[in-house]
């Protein structure tokens, strides 16, 4: 509980104390070793937090689900790209809706430029999580990365209704916007995420929907108010 705590006030030392002491009371806690490697990975310990995620898997090689294992996006920050692929296609053979690789694995070909395998992966997880405003999110995305404007903006206009009703991390909104081309309105939103200390912020620093801004003094500075900073320099990609 308090490294959920910490996610939230992102007080991410206190996070790392905590699953540390987990830790040393039950080595084999497979939340408490994703966890922490989430939690290092934020302080550009990158290497360490993919071990973390390996051995998460020699634990429970046959689970995908219980501890969210995903550690292609940590392979794809050190740039190790055909190992991230095949991290994300074992897991969904091991479980063919399991949500986070189906995004993640999706939202990449998107970016490869293989539109239509992308759109099979996010509209498969869509199919399976339709309470989950990430998937309509990425699929957005992905068609703005296509160069298909309007079917991205019906997209947009769903996940604005959705927020209108219930709630929706506004992170998935700027990452929206972003892909479209406007920075001032992603900025706007990831503003209203800090003002809310949005979930998804502990994220950011590897999304790669974010990646083009780490170059930006702007998204660098917001990173430090929330401190992630270090986590932008933890690995390329």
């Amino acid at each position: 509980m308090a490294a959920v705590v910490a996610l939230l006030e992102w007080d991410w030392q206190r996070g790392i104390e905590a699953i540390q002491l987990a830790l040393e009371l039950d080595p084999g806690y497979v939340w408490g070793r994703q966890m922490y490697g989430q939690l290092i990975a934020n302080q550009g310990r990158i290497e360490e937090a993919l071990a973390e995620m390996q051995y998460v898997t020699e634990l429970n090689p046959l689970a995908a689900s219980p501890g969210k294992i995903d550690a292609g996006v940590l392979l794809l920050r050190l740039g190790r790209v055909d190992e991230a692929v095949r991290a994300w296609q074992r897991v969904l053979e091991l479980e063919a809706t399991h949500l986070t690789s189906l995004i993640n694995y999706g939202s990449f070909q998107c970016r490869q430029g293989q539109t239509e395998a992308g759109l099979e992966l996010l509209h498969r997880a869509r199919a399976v999580h339709r309470e989950t405003p990430m998937v309509v999110a990425e699929i957005a995305a992905c068609y703005a990365g296509a160069d298909r404007e309007s079917e991205a903006r019906q997209y947009l206009d769903e996940l604005m209704a959705w927020s209108e009703r219930d709630y929706v991390d506004p992170v998935n909104l700027a990452e929206v916007h972003l892909s479209l081309g406007d920075e001032e309105a992603a900025y706007a939103w990831l503003e209203q995420a800090v003002a809310q200390h949005a979930f998804l912020l502990a994220y950011l620093p590897h999304d790669p929907g974010f990646q083009r801004l780490h170059g930006d003094p702007r998204f660098r500075q917001l990173m430090q108010r929330v401190g992630l900073e270090r986590a932008l320099d933890g690995g390329t990609g």
